[in-house]
């Protein structure tokens, strides 16, 4: 293992840091963040297996799992496809 110049530690992988521009989800929409790791999760495994950028597929996990954080419990709130924006998928 080294030490990185900015302070991480690799062991000889590497790796990239990515961000995406998302939707913001105001203190009042928040109900329930149960789930909201998994469905960001499953978000990025479908973008990944749509063949989506990079940016889209951060923005399309962020949409989803901000979506599900609208409803109490894990399933209630995932969006139907019908109701994800076209530019995110």
């Amino acid at each position: 293992m080294s030490k990185a110049a900015n302070g991480g530690v690799a062991d000889g992988v590497r790796a990239t840091a990515m961000f995406a521009g998302t939707s913001a989800l105001s203190a009042e929409e928040l109900v329930d963040s149960t789930g909201a790791g998994d469905s960001f999760i499953g978000s990025v495994c479908y973008a990944l297996c749509e063949g989506l950028p990079r940016d889209r597929m951060l923005q399309l996990a962020s949409y989803v799992a901000a979506t599900n954080c609208r409803s109490l419990g894990p399933r209630p709130g995932l969006p139907h496809r019908a109701d994800v924006p076209a530019r995110l998928l």
